[in-house]
């Protein structure tokens, strides 16, 4: 009896064939070229069964990785998924003449990477949806049991960040004898910068132009997509210049993307904690009232801090005034806290909060002579000024919550 491809297929996996013959096998089992997609967007594999004229392939399966801007929007997954089709998919039609399908590879809840199904043959909706569930769970397990055999290859730092991103170290010594066959010193100074990308989609894969303009600004840097944001570590003690200046914030408002930086640290272990240090830089962004395009963590740190106590907790720690006059805001709708708190930032400048809050000067000395009345206070001690402009913050946070 003549065995079916997809028979054909299962049976050279029990027998343990290479990675790439069973791609080989998958393309003939959905008889159409293939491409497999590792987490840190390099290409695992791909077939060779199909000739494919397409520049975008063929630039990707030479430089052996998809564009780190097409990979961005590949992260935003359910932002771009098929409505038309019962199976988790996202289909491509604007790199070039052939469709692409894409399909995430999960085995046991993890994602394993992508794999794209392009065109060349039969049209994609002619194929059965439960072949490509078929061959997707069978590459997704494949690559768990070989790809990520890491006994028999060297680290590469974009999968030791992702791991790191993922918290999947077991333990420290885990980690070093993970990162022993990867060429990075894990004891020098280290910045985490993330890009928030949940917006962010572009069918550029050709030409990888998003990764080298983000690398011209950090040139010893690592980059790694995860969880709808760009991450990049920064050796910085291994660069002659500030990466953080004004090009990098012209180039970021251009874009109309928004970077948030931790603090440096000097152990690549301690990595995540800092990862959610420029999380939090950009989730804080909002509270600043400047507004740039880079945030460090060190301007948002107070209300990272203040994020963790419950809002009776933040109350306690509010002057009680200035409270009181939080709930009678709340009711006459007026921005008395708003203008305190920049006035204060602004060191007591009215011209400056004027400035800042698109008002007139007489405005602003209206409104702190009107908060001077309802605090029973005199706002020009500097001890009395730290404590407002705390409790501000702390206004804020609750105003959030």
């Amino acid at each position: 009896m003549v065995k079916s491809k997809k028979e054909l297929l299962v049976e050279a996996t029990l027998k343990g064939d290479d990675f790439s013959d069973l791609v080989n096998l998958a393309s003939y089992v959905l008889n159409n070229a293939l491409v497999i997609i590792g987490n840190s967007y390099n290409i695992l594999a791909y077939s060779k069964t199909f000739t494919v004229n397409d520049i975008a392939w063929v630039n990707a399966t030479k430089r052996g990785f998809i564009t780190l801007e097409f990979g961005a929007t590949l992260n935003n997954w359910n932002q771009h998924t098929d409505p038309t089709k019962s199976i988790d998919c996202v289909t491509v039609t604007e790199i070039s003449k052939y469709t692409r399908r894409f399909f995430k590879l999960i085995y046991k809840n993890k994602l394993m990477g992508y794999l794209n199904v392009t065109d060349v043959n039969d049209c994609l909706d002619e194929v059965d949806e439960s072949l490509y569930q078929f061959v997707s769970e069978l590459l997704a397990k494949e690559i768990a049991y070989n790809y990520r055999d890491y006994s028999n290859r060297p680290a590469k730092i974009e999968e030791i960040l992702f791991e790191l991103s993922n918290e999947s170290f077991i333990n420290k010594l885990h980690f070093i004898d993970r990162i022993s066959s990867c060429h990075i010193n894990i004891q020098t100074k280290f910045q985490v910068a993330c890009i928030d990308l949940n917006n962010f989609t572009s069918f550029n894969a050709n030409e990888d132009t998003f990764k080298n303009e983000i690398l011209s600004f950090f040139p010893n840097g690592h980059l790694i997509i995860n969880n709808q944001l760009l991450i990049i570590l920064c050796d910085i003690e291994n660069i002659s210049t500030n990466p953080f200046n004004t090009k990098l914030e012209s180039y970021l408002k251009k874009k109309n993307l928004v970077m948030g930086v931790s603090d440096s640290f000097h152990d690549l272990y301690d990595y995540k904690i800092f990862e959610n240090e420029a999380k939090s830089s950009i989730n804080y962004r909002n509270f600043l009232t400047n507004q740039s395009h880079i945030i460090f963590y060190e301007r948002v740190k107070q209300y990272d801090l203040f994020s963790h106590f419950t809002p009776n907790q933040l109350t306690y720690y509010c002057n009680q005034k200035l409270y009181s006059l939080y709930l009678h805001e709340k009711n006459e709708k007026t921005e008395y806290i708003k203008t305190l708190r920049i006035y204060l930032e602004c060191n007591h400048s009215v011209k400056d909060t004027a400035e800042l809050l698109f008002i007139h000067r007489n405005t602003v000395n209206y409104r702190i002579q009107k908060i001077k009345e309802l605090l029973d206070m005199e706002i020009s001690d500097q001890s009395l000024t730290n404590e407002l402009l705390f409790s501000c913050q702390i206004l804020q946070i609750l105003d959030h919550n």
